[in-house]
């Protein structure tokens, strides 16, 4: 059993990465994005997070496919987690109000 959410952390200095997901996922252009349509970092305890945007058409195959590879790797089962933490300021790929989408983000 491991967590699974839609928040992506950068990790270009840490050693021993097999993969850098929030830099796949900035180049897919499929994070959640602030006013400036750059990334919206979220603060989350030490560090902050890109949030992927479950609103973009294509973010659902890429996240699948991280899923399966989890579930390649050994995994049987997660816990999503903080699907909740959509800002209500961020700009959404659907063009919808962050404040409606906060409460039914996590069922996307």
């Amino acid at each position: 059993m491991t967590y699974c959410n839609p928040c992506l952390v950068p990790c270009h200095e840490k050693p021993n990465r097999r993969r850098n997901l929030f830099e796949e996922a900035k180049k897919l252009d499929i994070l959640v994005k602030d006013k400036q349509g750059e990334p919206y970092m979220v603060p989350n305890t030490a560090f902050d997070v890109g949030m992927l945007d479950l609103t973009h058409p294509d973010t659902g195959n890429w996240f699948k496919q991280i899923l399966q590879e989890m579930v390649d790797d050994g995994v049987r089962g997660w816990m999503a987690d903080f699907g909740e933490g959509l800002p209500v300021d961020a700009t959404l790929y659907s063009g919808e109000d962050p404040i409606s989408a906060h409460n039914k983000y996590p069922e996307l």
